[in-house]
Order: C-alpha cells, then sequence, then structure tokens
C-alpha cells in the first residue's frame, strides 16, 4: 500500500542520492571526456572558443575572454593542482573582461563562462573539489596580480 509517508520518504531518498552525485566525486571520469575537445590544443574547450569567436569579434575583447575561459579551464582539468594559483588566474581574468566589457557586462559574461565550463555533472563535481580546495585560503587582489594577461 502506497502511503504518503511512504512516498515522503521516496522523494527524500531521490533528493539526497541526487545531491550526493552533484557533492562527491567518482571515480571513472577521465580527463578526456571532462576537458572536452581542444583541436588546436589552445587550453579552451572547442565549443567554448566558437562561442567566443561567434559573439566577441573586438580582438581585445576576444582575448579577455579567452584568458578567462583558459584560467576556468584549468580549475575543471586539475582541480587538485595548485588552486590558489588557478583562482589568481580566474580572478585575473575577470577583471579583464570587467576592464574591457565594463563591470555589468565583463559579469554577465564571466557567468557565462562559468555555466559553459560546469555544463556536465563530472564538470561541475571537478569545479565543486576545485572551490573545496580553496576552502580556508585567501585570495589576495593585491597589485602583484595582473589582468589582461599582464598587459
Amino acid at each position: 500500500m502506497f502511503t504518503r509517508k511512504r512516498l515522503i520518504y521516496g522523494v527524500l531518498i531521490l533528493a539526497a542520492l541526487a545531491l550526493g552525485f552533484f557533492l562527491f566525486p567518482r571515480g571513472g571520469d577521465s580527463l578526456e571526456e571532462v576537458a572536452g575537445p581542444d583541436k588546436n590544443r589552445d587550453g579552451i574547450r572547442d565549443d567554448i572558443e566558437a562561442y567566443i569567436d561567434n559573439n566577441f569579434q573586438d580582438p581585445k575583447h576576444n582575448a579577455a575572454l579567452r584568458q578567462t575561459a583558459r584560467a576556468m579551464q584549468q580549475t575543471i582539468n586539475e582541480p587538485d593542482k595548485e588552486p590558489l594559483r588557478q583562482a589568481q588566474k580566474v580572478s585575473a581574468g575577470q577583471r579583464c573582461l570587467d576592464e574591457r566589457l565594463g563591470i555589468e557586462r565583463g559579469s554577465e559574461v564571466g557567468d557565462k563562462l562559468e555555466q559553459m565550463h560546469a555544463d556536465t555533472s563530472p564538470r561541475i563535481r571537478r569545479y565543486l573539489r576545485f572551490n573545496k580546495n580553496l576552502s580556508g585560503l585567501v585570495l589576495s587582489e593585491g597589485s602583484q596580480h595582473l589582468s589582461c594577461d599582464g598587459k
């Protein structure tokens, strides 16, 4: 007999399983699958590169998006490798977007890139792992960290 109480328990169990699926990394997600295709090996996934090239023809805007996308991709590819340094690169990329596109548009584009990078469950798990690795670290926004690839 199917009671309301059983239905609620069933929904809670499914919700807990779904939450665990996203929050706890599992093996079997190969780097090749998570990284996605990058035919020209520039560190930017091909679908993201196509988005950038199709929507941002201005060379300075295009370069800013490429810098940010490359840094974000690295956080997905190697979430455990030098998380503070990676976070500084992502932050520098976002500052470059803000400088070249304006703060509002730069923020919108940065959010779009972040969504595009974390678009599958394995990528989300790696992105969450990267953020977990940052826990307790302090990201300095001092002048020693230049934006726009040091320019």
